[in-house]
């Protein structure tokens, strides 16, 4: 029978008020919810037999929630839900070479109805895993199978996979490591084609203290199930790496990388098929050679080249760089310096293809950019990564538009319902390039230098980087870049007093601007139980005439931030209270402002925590011919745990 060396009842009660308004010209809207949720959980550790025989974790949680919200005027809706939780544990041989684990649970949140993109969602999880820990050799097997119900559909997903090690230490820095893997992934949601993904490979190093050699060779498989007379969203990539560090004499380090990537992807517009195989071969070729002087004096001399080549085109780039860095002690500090200077040439030849570009943590309606110049808006696909299913790519609903520099913009408008669109994503885009033919020849250069003088309490720092484009041959799509930038400033003091003052200059064929940046920041325990927090900036950046697409004239934009916190500790430590807000406006092309204030307390009374807080904020902005703006939103919230044993 187990033992139990730890048990727990704790009683939670989570209630929050919330409030939501926009206007908009004669648009306006407004939400309200309140909602309270009461939760049991019961938590025990313990054994089977003896501690080093089986170990467990028991969870059980029953809960309970009310919801009051309104929309708009319409009619108000109440709800009322109940939730039941576990979570099990087991430990075979916890302390051994081998060991095996077991686990099942399940989860059933009870979300606010309104707020939350899916509510009631139910997961769960079983799986095990065994784990051999022997020198020289590790490995880990392991099998879960897990599922996903909400009110509009399923997702249910299998994984298992295995990974082994041999690692061997012959002294003297002498090492030899070799990893093998295998993983294979089942997606079968109710709502779009499911699929399986395959990822597997090997590494290995060889290291023998004055050099050493780093390979690896991966690949990714991706099959999406299909339907008659259509052809599935499949992907193949392959990956083959080496990298070898050289300790060479006279103070001489090299590092030779190598890097041959292939990757095939089937792409069509969201919701229709069949698509079409997009493919490209990549190789890239890095060579660094690194000097060191007197501990003081770095120097490293780079050359790259990165060849793309697909099915309708080919691109190059060779560059060349070098660049030092130099640091010196001076009376009461420390002077730091550096200088760089390099040159690229890019061949570009007919449609070149990207179809593996990732963006990541991006939430839903906000806009990222892809990554290359002269890119075709109209040929871009978007998939969103589940990376529980072995990165498996969803198409999902975008707008891609063009934007400056011969970009696009790229916007998700809407993702399968079994995603949480609260929660930024990771996503995969491909496209293709433009049409050209064309040589591409950049030139850049820099310099810097800082001082860092008494204790780290004057900083005066300066920087300038220069960046030229020339097209030698053909037409480039894309806009040539021709431009500088330089910076000085100064920053006074460190703690609990520190201000900033800076000057940026950029002259360039697009965006040229000249920018004054004021900062002070205030940070002090004003007594032993008094923490306080104060910061101010202020920034004016002015536009000359036909420096920006975004107006033809000159202008100035000018940015004011305040902000405070002051933090109160009282009864002994026991309550914690924090108060705090912020004030911002900005003017220019559009005029806005903003404030915002928080409060937050914490009350720990025997086995009872309190815990209660009010967030807020409101702005307004000013932009014609657009009608003027207002948002607000107030958050409030009080919590009890209670600790019952």
């Amino acid at each position: 029978m187990p033992t139990p060396f730890d048990n727990r009842l704790t009683l939670d009660i989570v209630s929050t008020a919330e409030s939501y308004e926009t206007d908009s010209g004669e648009r306006r809207h407004e939400e309200s919810d309140l909602f309270a949720r009461e939760k049991l959980t019961f938590v025990s550790d313990g054994y089977s037999y003896h501690p080093r025989f089986i170990q467990y974790h028991l969870l059980l949680a029953a809960g309970l929630k009310q919801e009051t919200s309104e929309n708009d005027g319409m009619d108000t809706a109440t709800t009322d839900g109940s939730g039941f939780d576990y979570d099990l544990r087991l430990s075979v041989l916890p302390e051994h070479p081998y060991r095996l684990n077991l686990f099942t649970s399940r989860t059933e949140p009870l979300y606010k109805q309104y707020f939350s993109a899916d509510a009631g969602a139910v997961h769960t999880r079983t799986g095990a895993v065994f784990n051999y820990r022997k020198k020289p050799y590790f490995l880990n097997l392991r099998y879960l199978e897990s599922s996903r119900t909400w009110d509009e559909g399923s997702s249910d997903q299998e994984v298992y996979g295995a990974t082994g090690t041999y690692f061997k230490d012959f002294g003297a820095g002498r090492v030899f490591s070799l990893s093998p893997y295998y993983e294979h992934a089942t997606s079968r949601p109710s709502d779009s084609p499911g699929g399986s993904a395959e990822n597997y490979g090997v590494s290995n190093t060889i290291d023998l203290n004055t050099s050493s050699l780093e390979s690896s060779v991966a690949r990714t498989i991706y099959s999406q199930d299909q339907d008659a007379g259509t052809r599935g969203q499949d992907t193949d990539g392959f990956t083959w790496l080496e990298r070898l560090h050289l300790q060479l004499p006279a103070n001489l380090k090299t590092l030779l990388t190598y890097r041959y990537q292939t990757h095939e992807q089937t792409v069509a517009p969201y919701g229709s098929s069949p698509g079409e195989v997009r493919s490209v071969t990549s190789q890239d070729y890095e060579l660094d050679i690194i000097h060191m002087l007197y501990s003081s004096l770095e120097t490293t001399y780079r050359y790259r080249r990165n060849i793309d080549d697909s099915s309708g085109g080919y691109s190059a780039t060779t560059s060349n760089f070098l660049n030092a860095s130099y640091s010196k002690s001076v009376p009461t500090g420390l002077l730091l310096a550096g200088a760089y200077v390099g040159r690229s040439e890019t061949e570009g030849v007919g449609r070149t293809t990207v179809a593996n570009e990732v963006h990541g943590h991006i939430g839903l309606n906000e806009v990222f950019t892809v990554q290359q110049q002269d890119a075709d808006c109209e040929s871009i696909r978007v998939y969103l990564t589940d990376h529980a299913a072995g990165d498996r790519p969803i198409a999902v609903e975008f707008v891609a538009v063009p934007s400056p520099g011969a970009r696009c913009d790229i916007m998700v408008t809407a993702i399968p319902a079994d995603f949480d669109e609260t929660v930024p994503h990771d996503y995969t885009i491909s496209y293709e390039t433009e049409a050209g033919d064309y040589t591409l020849q950049t030139d850049s250069y820099g310099y810097n230098a800082s001082l860092n003088l008494f204790n780290n309490n004057v900083n005066p720092y300066f920087s300038r980087t220069v960046t030229r484009d020339q097209e030698v041959s053909g037409l480039y799509l894309g806009t040539p870049f021709d431009g500088s930038v330089t910076t000085v400033g100064l920053i006074l003091g460190n703690v609990p007093l520190r201000l900033l003052g800076e000057y940026q200059e950029r002259d360039a064929t697009e965006d040229s601007y000249r920018q004054w940046r004021v900062e002070a920041e205030y940070r002090k325990s004003v007594t032993t139980t008094t923490y306080l927090t104060l910061k101010t900036s202020y920034i004016s950046t002015d536009y000359p005439e036909g420096s920006t697409t975004a107006s033809p004239q000159g202008y100035t934009d000018e940015e004011t931030r305040l902000s405070g916190n002051i933090q109160q500790r009282l009864f002994h430590r026991r309550l914690v209270l924090s108060l705090g807000g912020s004030y911002a406006s900005f003017s220019g092309l559009m005029n806005s402002s903003s404030w915002s204030y928080h409060a937050n307390l914490q009350w720990r009374v025997g086995q009872t925590t309190v815990t209660a807080g009010a967030t807020g904020y409101y702005t307004s902005s000013e932009q014609p011919p657009e009608p003027d703006g207002e948002t607000s939103r107030e958050y409030f919230f009080l919590n009890l745990r209670r600790d019952v044993f």
